[in-house]
């Protein structure tokens, strides 16, 4: 069918937001170590001015992080340290998924994808929560905490599905608290956030445990795919967003606020129905209320405090 299409190139122009350069997603973190991906993202980076990378099993048995050696655990973030100095060197920064479980933390064997990430929960943990404190601390003494407070710390990835987590929700709140404990311990100013869930899941019950619980999210993340709304009405993200209660946040707007926040959505995209308070500490996060690898986030961030130190431990008696 024919139509015509009228252009005023004398108009004012309408500025073109990109809310995708925010970030971009990259399968598992030893892809990380190679020269063609490092020189693909450096191109994404120059060309299309991505800000953040995230990608899966940054703490898989691949990347060598942790071995038991007699009745001590040894710690080696080498890996780690190629990955992040590269990403900091085309001024990018990591969205940190903290998955999946090493081995020898794990109590059974269930595994996911061809590199076999481990997903069930730890078998014990303080293990788990000991290893995630040397390696912040580790981060903070080589990247300074003013750089790694504006990461995002995500625990896990997608534990509403049993395919990425076989430990039920409950199991997840405790890693979560764990987890937030053991950061939080090093700094108040990191910035630790999940449930990192498919399709919204457990949103309302993740937000409910963290305020009964004094674990506080300082971001709410989710998945959610434009394909998964195929062949269901109404299912598509637009109108998730215009869902009522969905997030923390939107329990505090009035049906105004909801629908200026679909608004901003319609004139912008996803990032325009994500308000924060802005803080520096995730300047390009936060403060440019961009969402988080295609999910919807509400980032209430804390004023900067300060980081108290200890020293770095390379291993632990179990």
């Amino acid at each position: 069918m024919p139509f015509a299409l009228h252009c005023d190139l004398a108009s004012a122009p309408t500025p073109l937001r990109h809310p995708w350069r925010h970030a971009v997603g990259s399968c598992h973190a030893p892809l990380a170590l190679r020269a063609d991906w490092q020189q693909q993202l450096a191109r994404a980076r120059r060309e299309l001015g991505f800000g953040h990378v995230r990608f899966h099993g940054l703490l898989g048995d691949d990347m060598g992080i942790v071995t038991r050696q007699g009745d001590h655990l040894l710690y080696s973030f080498f890996n780690i340290d190629r990955i992040f100095d590269f990403l900091r060197s085309i001024d990018m920064r990591p969205i940190v998924e903290l998955s999946f479980m090493p081995d020898v933390l794990a109590s059974d064997g269930n595994t996911v994808f061809r590199y076999r990430g481990n997903v069930t929960p730890p078998r014990r943990m303080r293990d788990w929560t000991a290893l995630i404190d040397a390696l912040a601390r580790h981060w903070c003494d080589r990247y300074g905490i003013d750089e790694v407070a504006r990461w995002p710390l995500e625990v896990w990835n997608e534990p509403n599905l049993v395919e990425f987590w076989t430990g039920g929700q409950q199991g997840y709140f405790e890693l979560y608290r764990a987890t937030w404990q053991a950061l939080k311990a090093i700094s108040p100013r990191l910035q630790v956030g999940g449930p990192a869930s498919a399709a919204n899941g457990w949103l309302p019950e993740f937000d409910a445990f963290c305020a009964a619980n004094g674990c506080r999210a300082d971001f709410i993340s989710t998945h959610y795919y434009p394909t998964d709304a195929f062949g269901k009405v109404e299912t598509d993200t637009v109108a998730q967003l215009a869902v009522p209660g969905r997030t923390a946040e939107d329990r505090h707007r009035t049906p105004v606020e909801r629908a200026q926040a679909l608004a901003d959505l319609d004139r912008g995209g996803l990032a325009g129905a994500v308000r924060t308070q802005d803080s520096g500490d995730l300047a390009g996060f936060g403060a440019e209320r961009q969402p988080i690898h295609g999910g919807d986030v509400a980032v209430p961030f804390d004023e900067p405090r300060h980081l108290h130190r200890r020293g770095h431990r390379h291993s632990r008696e179990v």
